[in-house]
């Protein structure tokens, strides 16, 4: 039987800092969450339920598009080699309660994160939380450069990933990069007991290739009411507001366009990194990254397209720096 969440301590942890690296940086990253006990008890739940086999391959999909009933289809999807997952979502709450997993059904059902979240930043309002277990087997298991969604596809505004892997040393890998555009590439670690927050409609990042010989860790997907989210102008960089001419980086539509050019090797790599052996899907992916990359360069002045090569990514400065630094519990 799982002991009590611990509501005081999430409650002291995402607070009005977290909020400000939230909105300003685009993530926030917090240290020591819950407590050994449960994380000993999530991590020991999600192997459980891998050597029972009921984790499947993950998958990246592509060519999404609205079909003629208006709901967002994709074209196809490519399966990552030595990554597997369960959406707890897919299950229903009387097999979840048969398969004695109190930890991760204590974390689905209990509200203090989601709650804490929008005290720290309310213009999120999120209002619903989705699940989802991940096994990485190593073995360079990894994922593609991507955003998790859009205001066109998805309700979800808030991405969550929570770290269970106590032993992890850098010769492990699995990084989550996060690709904070106009600024340059920040790993980050999977520590134990280390949350992750980001968001979904903003946040460029991958998985850097893991050869642990187990990476664990859980999604959690927060969502909103609202038929149609809007852009909330996150991250918001409020210190290069000030620079004349950021306006045009910082426009989210433009900076989802331009990270295409600034990070093409890095989008390249990723893709190669992610799908294995899987030799045809991959030159497919990158065959339509590049005749995207080049649609993008033709509508900007060769201006633009000389200050993006030359001068962008920026350095992270101490503004950057502050607001990214992990926030930590005992």
């Amino acid at each position: 039987m799982a002991q009590s969440f611990p509501k005081a301590r999430v409650n002291q942890l995402i607070g009005e800092d977290f909020g400000q690296s939230l909105e300003n940086v685009g993530f926030g990253i917090i240290d020591g969450l819950l407590g050994s006990d449960w994380t000993n008890g999530l991590r020991q739940e999600i192997k459980k339920l891998y050597d029972q086999g009921l984790l499947v391959p993950n998958k990246t999909y592509y060519e999404g598009r609205k079909d003629e009933n208006g709901r967002f289809v994709y074209g196809y999807s490519v399966s990552k080699p030595n990554v597997h997952e369960l959406d707890l979502s897919t299950i229903e709450l009387q097999k979840r309660k048969e398969l004695d997993i109190p930890h991760l059904n204590a974390l689905y059902e209990d509200e203090t994160i989601q709650k804490s979240i929008n005290r720290a930043a309310p213009d999120f309002n999120i209002t619903k939380l989705d699940i989802k277990i991940q096994y990485n087997a190593g073995e360079g298991g990894c994922f593609p450069m991507h955003f998790d969604t859009t205001t066109n596809v998805s309700k979800r505004r808030v991405t969550g990933t929570l770290y269970l892997n106590p032993d992890w040393i850098p010769e492990h890998g699995g990084q989550l990069r996060v690709y904070p555009f106009p600024y340059d590439i920040m790993d980050v670690d999977p520590l134990n007991d280390r949350l992750v927050l980001f968001s979904s409609h903003e946040t460029l990042h991958r998985v850097m290739p893991s050869h642990a010989p187990a990476r664990y860790c859980i999604t959690l997907w927060y969502y909103v009411d609202q038929d149609s989210p809007q852009s909330l102008q996150i991250p918001r960089f409020s210190w290069l507001r000030q620079v004349e001419g950021i306006g045009f980086l910082l426009n989210p539509n433009t900076r989802k366009l331009l990270s295409k050019i600034v990070y093409d090797n890095h989008w390249r790599e990723s893709v190669r990194q992610s799908f294995g052996e899987q030799k045809e899907e991959i030159e497919k992916i990158l065959a339509n990254h590049n005749k995207e990359v080049e649609h993008i360069k033709k509508q900007l002045s060769p201006e633009i397209l000389d200050f993006l090569l030359q001068c962008v990514p920026l350095a992270h400065g101490e503004d950057f720096l502050k607001l990214a630094r992990p926030i930590k519990g005992e």
